[in-house]
């Protein structure tokens, strides 16, 4: 499922919806629902499958691992346009 804030298209993912026309677009976004997450809250986790596909429509998401010690590390901040959770999402 593609979380997004609207129901239109948005412009930074076009590589998303390349090749697809209005019908398919929109097809994919009449399934999609809107989920607020809090500051902080885990999104989910390294080894986890995503249930979904997610789009980012504001703020930001941090894109950490766990060290064998225990420190956080940071690979990197995902920002608005971006989607995330494709890499795990289960193929059928």
């Amino acid at each position: 499922m593609l979380h997004t804030r609207s129901k239109s298209r948005p412009a930074t993912v076009d590589w998303f919806t390349e090749g697809l026309g209005t019908p398919e677009i929109d097809a994919i976004l009449s399934n999609a629902t809107i989920h607020g997450f809090q500051a902080k809250e885990v999104i989910f986790r390294s080894g986890e499958l995503a249930k979904r596909l997610y789009l980012l429509r504001k703020g930001s998401v941090k894109f950490y691992r766990v060290s064998h010690h225990g420190h956080e590390v940071v690979l990197g901040y995902l920002m608005p346009g971006e989607l995330f959770g494709l890499g795990t999402l289960p193929i059928h």
